[in-house]
């Protein structure tokens, strides 16, 4: 899957989406289908085991995913990839 495929992308239409209320949050119903129908696939086991590396703050720089992980050794870290398992590292 290609970095592009997991950034928001900005929808063009002639008037706002929909939204509606769903606990705390917004989101906005195309965006929900658009994800719902991606097909995921695990790039890289960042948090080896059964825990979550609760990928955050997904910034897309020049093609270059930067996001916090946490995997289960050092917490919390910045982390960055291109896309690719061997490119997928801890800054």
């Amino acid at each position: 899957m290609l970095i592009e495929n997991l950034m928001p992308r900005k929808l063009s239409t002639r008037r706002p989406a929909a939204r509606h209320r769903l606990g705390l949050r917004t989101i906005e119903r195309l965006e929900d289908r658009r994800l719902l129908a991606a097909d995921f696939e695990l790039l890289k086991d960042i948090n080896v085991g059964s825990g979550d590396s609760g990928p955050i703050s997904l910034t897309n720089v020049n093609g270059t995913l930067y996001f916090r992980a946490v995997d289960g050794v050092a917490g919390s870290e910045l982390w960055k990839s291109d896309g690719t398992a061997e490119g997928t590292v801890r800054v």
